[in-house]
């Protein structure tokens, strides 16, 4: 006797494949690790803690090894270091003249900051807070200009090659990149850009070093890491001046505050490839690996964007405290960090440091995805039941 084949078993099993897939494909069974909005003080319109720091803090750099984000403040010739587990500052250590970019050095955990006023680079060890180098690597009349500015457009103007365990650092009134070795604290070499570097952003995969110049037209210069030249100049890109890589694209993302925009450059061409409309005066910028999402400080109109780097859009946009210029994600808690000069309302003027948890954020387009996925899920499982019972009682009468 021919047995018949179990077609219902048959049917059930593509309907569960089905089901997974389309799971897949909706994001249904995905699960970021981002933690619940936690009950602290709202002050600002995005959910999270705010921290006083002074008139003037700058760049961000999160430290991954001891779980701390360091902060550049550009007036106090410090740079503050706050505690990711109880947002509260644990350092304040003292460093050259107006710092305004830093850098994590994960091989020695040092955190590398670059002083404008006073031309060095100083190395703040993450075991004991405290500075352990410093390296001059321009002078203070070259560095300045001889006009005794400092601004605050070097936020972003050091970055760490890990692969050369080298430093490169913006000179940006003498339109160079300087690099330094971490093992010998010393200058190695001088790269000529265009005119004034600004921010930069490394790319691991085909060991090149991008840099923002916002003058003269606006470009990007690539500075291959293996020659010390530049082999590249990207145009079309506004007048630059934040940058950060994006590890699952391949591709460098660039600020334009003049414009409100963000370019997109590809890393396989050194070539535009997309422009994204945020807020007014975009000037910091991060990356979440993990969400693939960058994040951008629009200081004019006091906004964070969210990018998706799969649609190159903009998902989200909150608002956060005035006058936003840097931004960094730190991954273990799953929270932003943004830094805010004051908007010099009474005195003196204080700056602060929010914490944004991201899952407070309301992406846009996430729950009309899930509601289509869960009723596509829903007819597609009617229907494999249907079948399968139709065969069952056709073979069971």
């Amino acid at each position: 006797m021919t047995r018949r084949p179990a077609r219902g078993r048959t049917y059930l099993s593509l309907t569960f494949v089905t089901v997974l897939t389309l799971s897949s494909a909706f994001g249904l069974l995905q699960v970021r690790a981002a933690p619940a909005p936690s009950a602290r003080d709202p002050s600002s319109s995005a959910s999270g803690t705010v921290l006083s720091v002074g008139p003037l803090p700058e760049a961000l750099a999160y430290d991954p090894a001891k779980g701390e984000v360091f902060v550049a403040t550009l007036d106090a010739y410090s740079v503050l270091v706050v505690s990711d587990t109880t947002d509260s500052l644990v350092a304040n250590v003292t460093v050259g003249h107006y710092p305004s970019g830093l850098a994590y050095d994960p091989a020695k955990g040092e955190v590398l900051v670059v002083s404008e006023g006073s031309g060095t680079v100083s190395a703040i060890s993450d075991s004991n807070n405290s500075v352990v180098a410093t390296v001059r690597f321009a002078s203070t009349e070259t560095f300045l200009g001889g006009a005794g500015q400092y601004g605050s457009f070097g936020a972003e103007g050091i970055v760490y090659d890990p692969s050369k365990g080298e430093l490169f650092v913006a000179n940006e009134y003498s339109d160079s990149v300087s690099v330094i070795s971490d093992s010998s604290d010393a200058v190695v070499a001088n790269v000529s850009v265009g005119a004034l570097p600004l921010g930069l952003a490394y790319d691991p995969a085909n060991g090149e070093v991008f840099v923002a110049n916002m003058l003269a037209g606006g470009s990007v210069s690539v500075i291959s890491d293996s020659t010390n030249t530049v082999i590249a100049a990207v145009s079309g890109v506004g007048y630059p001046n934040a940058l950060a890589y994006d590890t699952s694209k391949g591709e460098v993302f660039v600020t334009d505050p003049e414009g409100g925009n963000v370019y997109v450059i590809s890393g396989a061409t050194n070539a535009v490839v997309a422009s994204i409309k945020v807020g007014s005066f975009p000037f910091g910028i991060t990356y979440d690996s993990s969400a693939r999402e960058m994040f951008v400080v629009n200081q004019a109109s006091s906004s964070l964007s969210v990018i998706s780097d799969s649609t190159n859009s903009v998902v989200a946009t909150v608002k956060v405290r005035s006058q936003p210029v840097g931004v960094v994600y730190d991954p273990a808690k799953g929270e932003i960090f943004v830094s805010s000069e004051p908007s010099y309302v009474g005195y003196p003027p204080s700056g602060s440091i929010s914490a944004i948890s991201y899952s407070s954020i309301p992406i846009r387009g996430t729950l009309w995805l899930r509601i289509v996925g869960l009723a596509t899920l829903a007819a597609v499982a009617t229907a494999g039941y249907y079948v399968w019972a139709r065969r069952r009682k056709s073979h069971h009468p």
